[in-house]
């Protein structure tokens, strides 16, 4: 299967502790993104320094950071000044405290498409639990599904990873911390709506789906 280049743009704030283990787990993927841009709604130095080392321990991986000056919740302002820096058409977004799953790249750069707007739902653990994530030499190894499963909240069904199952398209409202679109279509709906910088998280993802799922002809 033909699959296009992939930007992948990873949303962080105060993230310095997560970012060597994503960093880690990012370069085991079974396709590696293209270009990962760090968007940072911050101006951090220790994030500087922990994508320098990330460079310097994965050359292959080939990132960048945008940031700006914390003055409260501006992520959807970070992310599309990193929209725009981005190079491919095809656009994954993450949130900096998530751990992707070794084919999380290969899935979505291999399904998204025009009109396609791909949201994937976290799997929420404790901190404590961070452990089964952390080898010997503090890098990222992929956890057995089953510890996964017995100590994830609830729905489950999210723990399990199923390449053949098809993937299907519902039209309902975003949950942002995992997404993929293609960057025409985000430029054609005019990327997140700068206001709900104002008024809090959360909003600004389901916002930009309802306008995505209009121009899709959906709804």
């Amino acid at each position: 299967m033909f699959v296009m280049s992939v930007s992948l743009i990873v949303s962080i704030y105060h993230s310095q502790a997560d970012l060597p283990l994503l960093l880690s787990a990012l370069s085991q993927q079974s396709k590696v993104p293209d270009e990962i841009i760090f968007a940072e709604d911050d101006i951090s130095n220790e994030t500087v320094e922990i994508l320098r080392e990330g460079k310097r321990r994965y050359p292959h991986l080939k990132m960048k950071l945008v940031q700006h000056e914390d003055r409260g919740f501006r992520k959807a302002e970070i992310a599309n000044k990193a929209v725009s820096l981005a190079k491919n058409e095809k656009l994954i977004f993450l949130d900096g405290d998530c751990l992707p799953h070794r084919h999380y790249i290969k899935v979505y750069a291999e399904n998204v498409a025009k009109d396609k707007l791909l949201n994937a739902r976290p799997v929420r653990l404790f901190t404590q639990h961070r452990q089964l994530f952390v080898d010997e030499e503090g890098g990222y190894r992929p956890p057995a599904t089953i510890s996964v499963l017995r100590l994830a909240d609830p729905p489950r069904r999210y723990c399990i990873y199923l390449p053949f199952y098809p993937i299907s398209q519902r039209h309902s409202a975003m949950y942002g911390s995992s997404w993929s679109c293609m960057k025409s279509q985000f430029l054609q709906v005019n990327g997140y709506d700068e206001q709900f910088c104002i008024g809090g998280y959360g909003y600004e993802d389901t916002d930009l789906s309802h306008r995505f799922n209009r121009i899709s002809g959906e709804l």
